[in-house]
């Protein structure tokens, strides 16, 4: 069997950025972290989370430009506006956010049957989809 693969490098940003105020006019800039699929939003670099979504499968429309420009990411109940003053960070985040709401992995391997199991994961035999070599898929149980 082929050594593990990964269908891309884990992303893992953070920075400050400017974001649309929802109840009242203006800006609020905020400490935002992307890891993965999921994108939160904090006071500060330190703080806990004020909120947290799973940007897999959303509508991400990029307006950003050479000097900053904005993100629109559409939600169930709302949409959420990034904005960005530095165009560097813009097409940055632009780029990161469009890579993780794609990251299924169904969309780079074919599921094959279970070959193993543990308390809390099962093992299946998978095949890549751009090359159909044999990996290894660990599946956690999140329950």
């Amino acid at each position: 069997m082929a050594q593990l693969q990964h269908h891309s490098a884990p992303i893992n940003l953070g920075d400050y950025l400017l974001k649309k105020n929802r109840k009242f006019p203006g800006k609020q800039k905020r400490y935002f972290k992307l890891l993965g699929t999921y994108l939160s939003c904090h006071k500060d670099e330190k703080a806990e989370a004020k909120w947290e979504i799973d940007v897999l499968d959303r509508e991400i429309e990029d307006l950003t430009t050479e000097s900053g420009g904005k993100v629109i990411i559409t939600m169930p109940d709302r949409k959420l506006t990034i904005m960005f003053t530095d165009g560097q960070i813009a097409k940055k985040w632009a780029e990161a956010l469009k890579m993780a709401r794609v990251m299924k992995l169904a969309n780079y391997y074919e599921m094959g049957k279970q070959i193993g199991q543990g308390a809390y994961s099962k093992v299946r035999l998978g095949f890549t989809k751009s090359g159909g070599e044999e990996v290894a898929i660990k599946v956690i149980d999140k329950k």
